[in-house]
């Protein structure tokens, strides 16, 4: 009855320490899966950081592009009303000139 019990004490202590063991390699498992995932998630960040660097800075080279045409339409508008404006001027005074003359 004693070997029995001793036997029985030796099995305990042999699953016991199969279940720390198995218990070792699933923390171990965790861990390793933990860091693969962070260093996943640190390369993602990487990429949508310079991803949205590259967004702004086409935003930005759009807005200067954007920005330059309007000004360009700006001044070929004034140019355009200047002209107008002196053509308008040139017909006025050559009108005056003729009733005056009459």
């Amino acid at each position: 009855m004693e070997s029995e019990k001793n036997a029985r004490v030796a099995k305990e202590r042999e699953i016991l320490e199969n279940l720390a063991e198995e218990s070792r390699k699933i923390e171990e498992a965790i861990l390793q899966e933990q860091e693969e995932r962070l260093e996943q998630q640190g390369e993602l960040v990487d990429k949508l950081s310079e991803e949205l660097s590259r967004q702004r800075s086409r935003i930005e080279q759009i807005k200067a592009d954007t920005l330059g045409e309007f000004q360009k339409d700006k001044r070929d508008m004034d140019k355009e009303m200047d002209n107008r404006f002196e053509h308008q001027d040139r017909t006025i005074k050559d009108i005056s000139n003729l009733i005056s003359t009459f």
